[in-house]
């Protein structure tokens, strides 16, 4: 991850002249707030007696086109009842967003609100708002901005495995003294993959029919605020693309029943998913889903499609920078490798809730 000293951050007249492009009155305290994306500078602003996030991204070349997108989804799920911090428009016009150059600033405001806390309520009313978003987002269509892959049967995974080696060894090259252990690396690439492959080919043959929707595409308890048992704000839309529901599901019931992985080493972390908490998920969306959710024509394609997103997650940000967060790639990769075999032990039982929650 990028270190304090090379993180974007906001220089003091980029932010005084973007700050007066928006429509607020008196600004009275500006400070960076580092959450989310480190390559995301964002400040948080107070303002006519309220608080604000004013959030800075990188959209070189086709990049503008997916940044509106996420803009649109995210007014989109507003309209549709989803509950979404309230952007802020420019001063003069009505738009949403302030370009220059490779930039683009948006500012919404700051919602604050609790964490998730493994709570069944909490975990139940996360499957109850996906669905409302799906349903919201249906007006949309299928523009050219969402076709984008999911993480099922996706060509950037397969790519991505034999670059984690490459990737480092460039970094040992570059700073000897951040060099990795790379002892079982080679064999730990190697299961992956094959059980990515296994698992992609299980998800592709039961299927289930139905049409696809616009999903988040990066659903979890970080994207989440609450109060109490209730959904307060439903966070970052820069994901969001065209796919089977099932894909944004399955990745939320893998999410929200993971134990926080709070331990320093990642050899401790818990690799086991809660059923209570993957049954409450699941039960909220089909519940608000009213039937709409297609049950697949094998039930286990659900671990395997957790399977598919638990390599997906890893692998793409150890091939590109080596580390997932502060976790090397070998400690990493032995957390998947013992989540996919939770995953396979417990695909039985997880097809069975499955039948029992989609009707």
């Amino acid at each position: 991850m990028p270190s304090e000293v090379d993180r974007p951050r906001f220089e003091p007249a980029e932010a005084a002249e973007v700050l007066a492009q928006f429509n607020l009155n008196k600004v009275t305290k500006v400070h960076e707030y580092e959450r989310g994306s480190s390559q995301s500078p964002k400040l948080l602003v107070e303002a006519d007696g309220r608080a604000y996030v004013l959030k800075r991204r990188l959209i070189p070349g086709k990049s503008l086109e997916r940044a509106a997108f996420a803009l649109q989804v995210h007014q989109a799920a507003a309209a549709a009842g989803v509950p979404v911090a309230a952007a802020v428009s420019l001063r003069h016009g009505h738009q949403l967003a302030l370009h220059r150059g490779e930039s683009m600033y948006e500012m919404f405001r700051y919602i604050r609100g609790e964490r998730y806390s493994l709570q069944t309520e909490q975990a139940e009313a996360a499957g109850g708002v996906l669905a409302r978003l799906h349903r919201g987002l249906r007006p949309l269509g299928a523009p050219r901005a969402a076709r984008l892959p999911t993480y099922h049967d996706c060509a950037l995974v397969r790519r991505a495995v034999p670059e984690v080696a490459g990737t480092l060894d460039r970094l040992a090259r570059d700073s000897p003294a951040k060099a990795q252990t790379t002892l079982g690396l080679e064999d730990l690439l190697r299961r992956v993959l094959r059980q990515y492959e296994e698992s992609a080919g299980v998800v592709t043959k039961a299927s289930p029919i139905g049409e696809e929707c616009i999903l988040h595409g990066d659903f979890h308890p970080g994207n989440l605020l609450y109060r109490g048992a209730a959904v307060r704000c439903m966070l970052d839309f820069d994901a969001a693309r065209l796919g089977p529901p099932w894909h944004d599901v399955a990745n939320a019931m893998l999410q929200f029943a993971s134990a926080p992985r709070g331990a320093a080493d990642a050899s401790a972390w818990d690799a086991s998913l809660r059923e209570d908490l993957l049954r409450s998920v699941l039960t909220g969306y089909a519940r608000e889903a009213n039937g709409e959710l297609h049950r697949p024509a094998r039930g286990v394609f659900v671990s395997h499609l957790m399977i598919e997103a638990s390599v997906t997650e890893s692998i793409i940000p150890l091939a590109r920078r080596g580390r997932l967060g502060q976790y090397g790639a070998v400690d990493v990769l032995s957390f998947v490798d013992r989540r996919i075999n939770w995953l396979l032990a417990h695909a039985e039982s997880i097809a069975r809730l499955v039948a029992e929650v989609v009707r």
